[in-house]
This record gives C-alpha cells, sequence and structure tokens, in this order.
C-alpha cells in the first residue's frame, strides 16, 4: 500500500493588514482555552488598541469575557461563533 504525501503548503498567502484581526479571531475563538493578550500582537503584529471598540461591544453583549491576561469566549458567545468574529471586520 502506498502512501500519498501531498504537500499542504504549495503556497502561502499573506492576509492584509485590515483583515487580521477578523482571521485572528475567526480562528482563535473556536478554540475551548482563553486567548492570551500577547497571542494577538504575536500573531498579527498589530496593538490591541485597533480591536479595542469591537472588544468592548463584544464584552458588552455578553459574549467575551476580559482579564489582565486574556479574552475568553462565554457560553453566549459560543451559540454566535460564526457572527462573532464579524465584530472585528472593518468596513
Amino acid at each position: 500500500m502506498a502512501i500519498c504525501r501531498g504537500r499542504y503548503l504549495e503556497s502561502q498567502l499573506d492576509v492584509e493588514q485590515v483583515d487580521k484581526p477578523f482571521e485572528f479571531f475567526m480562528n482563535r475563538f473556536r478554540l475551548p482555552e482563553a486567548a492570551p493578550w500577547t497571542e494577538f500582537t504575536q500573531y498579527t503584529r498589530l496593538s490591541e488598541t485597533v480591536i479595542r471598540q469591537p472588544l468592548d461591544e463584544a464584552i458588552a453583549q455578553g459574549d467575551l469575557t476580559e482579564s489582565e491576561t486574556h479574552w475568553q469566549i462565554t457560553q453566549h458567545g459560543k451559540l454566535f461563533l460564526n457572527s462573532l468574529p464579524e465584530l472585528f471586520l472593518t468596513e
């Protein structure tokens, strides 16, 4: 039996700066553990200040909680995993 080994990374695409918050949270909110603030800056190379308004909105809606070190999606937020990241889209 031959094992087929594909090349999963034929090409690499850069995500536009304006799309990085959306892409980060779209992927990160699907993980059960809390998201450390440092991961956002590490992976996007953006300051937390660029997402402050959508974060505050998600917190006010009860979709996220915030501590001194991380963000955590709430049970309520899990119900909106498809629409929650849209808060981080820029017009």
